[in-house]
């Protein structure tokens, strides 16, 4: 069978003679393996719950999705005690993956950012497009790789680790995680750089939602405002969420102003009053036009 580290606590007691002088020692020797490893996987959770607290603060700093994905980068490598992580942005049907940001235990590790086809480092990218995470302990070794290793051992790869992230069961990003000597990975870590990985891409993928609508808003406020005609968006609770220009010169100093604002509270009881049922209608499904 394979060889196991064992832990052994050993205390040596000596054995007196009749004068009372050293004649041996009584040696006990207690196992103490279950313990030690009992301890190092209790210190590795709480590595791993800190390095999720650590992301989480990371992520609320910044606005920028590539900065969120360096933070990352860095908080998993270091947690994880590897030569370099990146994260990257994945196009199934090109095989292919753009690496947007990395991080690097040694300033002379060569970066990895830029795009990559699988295809030229082994044979495991359907893997990858499946959403299956991918360990090689040993390029030189492992059957997907060992036939041409060079172009991984020339970035300093000699195992890695890649988690894929996947959104509405589409394979959309990866977390790669790279060693550069061989290593075994555990399903331990294995686990975690999944778990890490989904929170990361969560993170990055509601951060560029909301730089999309913000886009979108600003494109359609200088459309509206472009109009010579007096726009505004009410919500269901009659409250304001998009105005152009022509109407804040009409109701307020500015369109920003208003948004947020309830419509009583710009046009008044009165007027609302009688301007409350066509838009009760409206909000209904039926379009209205009056005078």
């Amino acid at each position: 069978g394979e060889l196991e580290s064992a832990w052994m606590d050993l205390d040596y007691t000596p054995v007196p003679d009749e004068s009372g002088r050293p004649a041996g020692l009584m040696v006990f020797v207690n196992e103490v393996t279950d313990l030690v490893l009992a301890e190092r996987r209790q210190a590795e959770e709480r590595a791993r719950q800190d390095a999720l607290i650590a992301l989480d603060d990371a992520i609320s700093r910044t606005d920028d999705p590539l900065d969120m994905a360096e933070a990352a980068a860095a908080i998993l490598g270091r947690t994880l005690k590897t030569d370099r992580v990146g994260y990257g942005v994945i196009d199934p049907d090109r095989e292919s993956i753009d690496v947007v940001r990395d991080w690097r235990a040694a300033l002379e590790t060569a970066s990895v950012v830029g795009s990559h086809r699988f295809r030229d480092y082994g044979v495991y990218v359907e893997d990858i497009v499946a959403g299956r995470a991918v360990t090689i302990d040993d390029v030189r070794t492992d059957p997907r790789t060992r036939a041409d290793p060079l172009p991984l051992l020339s970035f300093g790869v000699a195992a890695l680790l890649d988690a894929p992230l996947q959104e509405g069961g589409r394979t959309v990003a990866q977390m790669l995680i790279h060693s550069a000597t061989p290593r075994v990975w555990t399903p331990d870590e294995i686990a975690f750089a999944r778990a890490f990985g989904e929170r990361t891409r969560a993170a990055i993928a509601r951060r560029e939602a909301e730089r999309d609508a913000s886009r979108q808003r600003d494109e359609l406020q200088r459309l509206t405002d472009s109009l010579t005609v007096l726009v505004s968006f009410v919500d269901r609770d009659f409250r304001y969420q998009l105005n152009n220009r022509g109407y804040s010169d009409w109701f307020g100093p500015d369109a920003a102003s208003l948004v947020g604002r309830s419509v009583v509270e710009i046009l008044g009881e009165a007027a609302f009053a009688k301007a409350r049922p066509r838009m009760e209608r409206a909000l209904a499904g039926e379009t209205l036009t009056f005078e």
